[in-house]
């Protein structure tokens, strides 16, 4: 068991992982399903039920979970602000919803590190590579 004590740690792991996947995903097996953040699970569920197909339309070389246009939800509706569609929630410009955090869309709040937010964008990759094979 790899046990990392510092985020420079976990940042260097994750962005490997994440490079890795980016440059050559793992092979899938029948059933697998690699340990991913739930909150990236639970958002994949849910765009895998309402938007058939979307992770291919996912451009991973430009994939950036804290760049509006670039996360998940702005690379499928045009911006970031499309979130309040797709979860069906009321727009709070001043506070970020339970629900984008719950769903990996967004942390949960301004006080969220810069690793936090690598940790995230790297699990989307690996989830997105995942249902693009």
């Amino acid at each position: 068991m790899l046990i990392l004590q510092t985020r420079e740690e976990h940042r260097a792991v994750y962005q490997a992982i994440a490079e890795s996947v980016v440059a050559e995903p793992p092979e899938k097996t029948e059933g697998s399903q690699p340990a991913l953040d739930p909150r990236v699970l639970a958002g994949c569920e849910l765009l895998d039920r309402e938007y058939p197909g979307w992770a291919g339309k996912i451009n991973l070389a430009r994939f950036n979970l804290s760049e509006s246009t670039d996360c998940v939800i702005g690379q499928l509706f045009g911006d970031y602000r499309a979130v309040y569609k797709v979860l069906d929630i009321p727009i709070m410009p001043e506070a970020v919803h339970p629900a984008e955090t719950a769903h990996g869309f967004n942390g949960p709040d301004e006080d969220f590190a810069e690793w936090d937010w690598e940790l995230l964008d790297a699990d989307w990759k690996v989830a997105i590579a995942a249902r693009q094979r």
